[in-house]
């Protein structure tokens, strides 16, 4: 790649470690009023003990369960101030962050030194049960009742021979957490999470000097203990092939092929996983191109290099399409690799997937905090990398790898044993401190109010609104298309026809086939991402700034131009049939498609399946979909928001050389959303059978008003305090309470007509019952018999006002939220009034507003589960049931 093609990266950062071994940095950011805390221990899975497995991943949520001096959950304060909050745990390192409001920086770290000073003196043996309870209720919605779930554990312990460290799988085994001790935790505890055995990274708007200080005051005074040993490398070889196959509840075969590969930072993972780009990283992979384009033989595919500290492996998972064999399509996979290892590929290819490294690099670094934020890149290559200044430097690493090298690493998986698992259908069986740290949370510093940005409104001279934000600490551009229609216009007859006519957009047009706009997107190390939505479709891109004109001109030009050509149709549609299948197994998409149904009526386009079923999709033809474009997509239909490092100037000369010149369309389209208030019926419960389900999936709501409505907003706080957050009714009841559900939410689906206002999560199979009616209680008692207490909705208020701003930390955030404004024909300056219209809400306008609109005798009740096992105690609740057959139409 040449040095005009590499975006250069400058995270600046500061790094000191403190008496008692924290590894501390620090990164400074003042775009927005929002700070991030980041902790890494050097502990994963593969520290543990054979028969103490799980405990890393147990001591994740152990976590937050409280410390000596804060004998609560750690999300109770975080909640109130508008906080996010989470951890993850693998097989080398246990993470921990928080994003703040940057008034509230101490707090964040007065948690996180509590919680590693001080966690034991809080730990008892019924929070013990209770978490052990929860990572159970996790395995199952995870892992055990999920469609090839288990896959990635079995493929694990295939890999890693039995003593290998990676070997057991990161949440464990039920035994060893059923016959853990308290005792046994604890010496866990002491023997991994202590200051030596940590990193600390704070990214964000705070002052470098007193965070240094406050660092000193409370996490300097925890004791010094000997880190353990470092884990030495331990690359695998297997003594030959191993093979096994497994049968699932699953619609279609699929292959897992697993190579024994590289560590992280060896000197051949560059060449590794520009390797596995070739072969799956896009339409013009090698692997695309052979089993979906062509043949047509291969529904999905996934090819990626999982190096970890100490060992890794190259994976490749294959799903077949309805009768094609597994064995013709691995015979495939085989022959891609052996055309690599014969003939090195092509500069071209190689620059395609060295763009696509830089691409998702760069957009990485967008956020200062949570998962793969800047904070959490500084914190794991300096635990793992061993040089935090990598987050700068390691994209080079991937700009050097020669054609030869990665041919040569083709030819070694040839030669190398392997790990092969099939998962099949069950149908085709044949055989069965000391007195200075201080004890109570810090109060917040002076905070600065938070104005979020205006957009820009430019209009082009056919009527296209773009708005734009500036936005340029990081190279990057993200850019999207606002179609103001959805699939509430598909024809009643051809449920599907909004959905696959964008699926095509991208698939051909005049001048580009679908290859070679792939092509074209993959040298540019990007992608163009369609959704579909009831009321709107987004076409969506990011782009290093020096190249998103050029993404912008190849996405003005495929929603002008698109071929719709009969080829590409017919592939199509054969791939989205072949998904439809394999989805009616997927709980998730299952109570989607069910539960609106529910909610609207089968004759309503809000309830029509919004992808089509398998009856629908046959009958959509090239006229229908030609005709149903122009009706779409057109000038008048669609808005551009782009936002990032350009400007307005340089917006107006690229849209007038590629899009301001289309014309407007004269037809008129009709809304149709305005007409379509449902009546909703009295509560009754809708009973999906899924044989053999640990877990029972619920859906509980009910229709409520649309989002024009004067108390939207006010229902937004309602929904914020019922089940919004991890300190909502419905999760510490649940999850925290309970101990029925890994993760237990409500959310409100905002649209032009009614809305959905549902709750939802998985559920111990045996708890069913008892938690239906822990959730309608929680209905009736935000309703009218326990309503909202005045501290409640002050926490409330705080948490959205306080947390505000991280709406606006990454670009793609702020084109949602201009989006948003599109969508309900909104003011530019709408965001700014949320902040005044919390502010002024009152405590008696909430309680009207939740009586009047939460309706606990209108509530539909969905559940997925094993109706033998729940049946029975279901008809106790004494409503209504009505059992549906989940694949009847799909």
């Amino acid at each position: 790649m040449s040095k005009k093609q590499h975006s250069k990266i400058a995270i600046d950062f500061e790094k000191f470690t403190l008496d008692n071994g924290l590894q501390v940095l620090l990164h400074h950011d003042d775009t927005i009023p929002l700070v991030s805390v980041n902790v890494w221990y050097h502990v994963g899975s593969h520290n543990e003990d054979p028969g103490k497995t799980g405990f890393a991943h147990l001591f994740e949520h152990m976590m937050f369960e409280g410390s000596k001096h804060h004998h609560k959950s750690h999300f109770e304060p975080l909640q109130k101030i508008g906080a996010s909050s989470n951890g993850s745990t693998d097989l080398d390192r246990t993470n921990y962050w928080e994003n703040l409001p940057n008034t509230h920086l101490k707090l964040g770290l007065w948690l996180e030194a509590d919680r590693m000073g001080f966690l034991l003196d809080a730990l008892d043996q019924k929070k013990l049960d209770n978490q052990i309870s929860i990572v159970k209720n996790e395995r199952r919605q995870s892992y055990e009742n999920r469609p090839y779930g288990e896959s990635s554990i079995i493929l694990q312990s295939m890999v890693y021979p039995a003593l290998h460290p990676y070997h057991t799988p990161v949440i464990g085994f039920e035994e060893d957490l059923n016959n853990s001790t308290l005792e046994d935790v604890k010496e866990f505890f002491r023997k991994f999470y202590s200051p030596s055995n940590a990193s600390i990274a704070i990214a964000g708007d705070f002052d470098s000097i007193k965070t240094t200080d406050l660092l000193h005051d409370l996490f300097g005074h925890l004791p010094y203990s000997e880190p353990p040993p470092p884990s030495k490398k331990q690359l695998v070889s297997l003594n030959q092939d191993i093979y096994q196959k497994h049968y699932e509840d699953v619609p279609l075969p699929r292959t897992f092929l697993a190579w024994p590969a590289i560590h992280a930072f060896h000197k051949d993972e560059p060449a590794f996983e520009i390797l596995s780009l070739l072969l799956g990283g896009g339409k013009t992979s090698r692997l695309y191109q052979s089993l979906i384009f062509d043949k047509q033989i291969a529904q999905d595919f996934n090819v990626f290099l999982d190096s970890n500290e100490i060992a890794g492996s190259l994976v490749i998972d294959i799903t077949a399409r309805p009768e094609h064999s597994l064995r013709k399509i691995i015979s495939l996979v085989i022959e891609a690799i052996e055309k690599i290892a014969v003939k090195p590929p092509s500069e071209k290819e190689i620059l395609q997937a060295q763009m696509k490294l830089q691409n998702y690099h760069i957009k990485s670094l967008e956020n200062v905090g949570g998962f793969n934020g800047r904070a959490d890149q500084l914190n794991f290559y300096n635990v793992i990398g061993k040089e935090p200044n990598l987050i700068n430097t390691d994209i080079e690493r991937y700009l050097n790898v020669s054609p030869k090298r990665i041919s040569d690493i083709a030819k070694t998986l040839l030669t190398t044993t392997k790990a092969r698992l099939d998962i099949l259908p069950k149908i085709t069986q044949q055989n069965p401190p000391p007195t200075t740290y201080p004890t109570k949370l810090p109060n917040p510093t002076k905070s600065v109010v938070f104005k979020p940005p205006v957009p820009s409104r430019i209009t082009l001279q056919n009527g296209i609104e773009v708005l734009f934000i500036k936005r340029d600490k990081i190279p990057l551009v993200t850019m999207s298309v606002f179609i103001k229609n959805g699939s509430t216009l598909d024809p009643e007859n051809y449920p599907g026809l909004t959905y696959l006519t964008s699926q095509l957009l991208q698939e051909g047009t005049s001048k580009y086939s679908s290859k070679e706009i792939a092509s074209i997107l993959e040298g540019m190390g990007t992608n163009i991402a369609t959704k579909t939505n009831r009321e709107s479709i987004t076409l969506s891109s990011q782009a290093i700034s020096h190249i998103w004109p050029k993404v912008f001109s190849l996405l003005s030009h495929i929603i002008m131009d698109p071929a719709f050509s009969e080829d590409d149709i017919s592939r199509v549609k054969n791939e989205h049939i072949a998904d439809l299948y394999r989805l009616q197994n997927e709980p998730r998409w299952i109570s989607d498609r069910i539960y609106k149904k529910q909610l609207y009526g089968k004759s309503s386009p809000y309830g029509y399946d919004l992808s089509g079923n398998v009856k629908s999709i046959p009958l959509i033809q090239q006229n229908l979909i030609n005709s149903h474009y122009h009706k779409l997509i057109n000038p008048s239909t669609i808005s551009i928001v782009i936002v990032g490092d350009t400007n307005e100037t340089e917006i107006i000369n690229e849209a007038n050389k590629h899009i301001s010149n289309w014309k407007k369309e004269i037809t008129p389209l009709t809304n149709i959303s305005s007409n379509q208030n449902c009546e909703t019926n009295n509560s009754k419960i809708i009973l999906i059978d899924k044989p053999n389900s640990p877990q029972s999936m619920l859906r509980i709501g009910h229709l409520t008003v649309p989002f024009t409505h004067p108390d939207a907003r006010t229902l937004n706080v309602i929904n914020y305090i019922l089940g919004g957050n991890p300190s909502s009714r419905l999760f510490l009841n649940l999850r925290e309470d309970k101990g029925y559900s890994y993760g237990y939410y409500s959310s409100i689906e905002w649209q032009h007509t009614q809305s959905p206002f549902i709750s939802g999560g998985s559920v111990q199979s045996e708890s069913t019952t008892e938690s239906i009616l822990e959730v309608i209680s929680e209905f009736k008692k935000i309703q009218k018999t326990s309503k909202v207490k005045k501290d409640e909705f002050q926490i409330a208020k705080d948490g959205l006002l306080r947390n505000f701003s991280s709406n606006f930390e990454n670009q793609s955030q702020i084109v949602s939220q201009l989006q948003h404004i599109i969508n309900f024909n909104l003011d530019t300056t709408y965001v700014s009034t949320i902040i005044d219209f919390l502010n002024n809400l009152t405590l008696n306008s909430l309680h009207d507003i939740s009586e009047r609109l939460i309706n606990p005798n209108k509530l539909q009740i969905l559940v997925i589960g094993d109706k033998s096992k729940i049946y029975n105690n279901l008809k106790e609740i004494g409503l209504p049931i009505i059992t549906l057959d989940a694949i009847e139409d799909f």
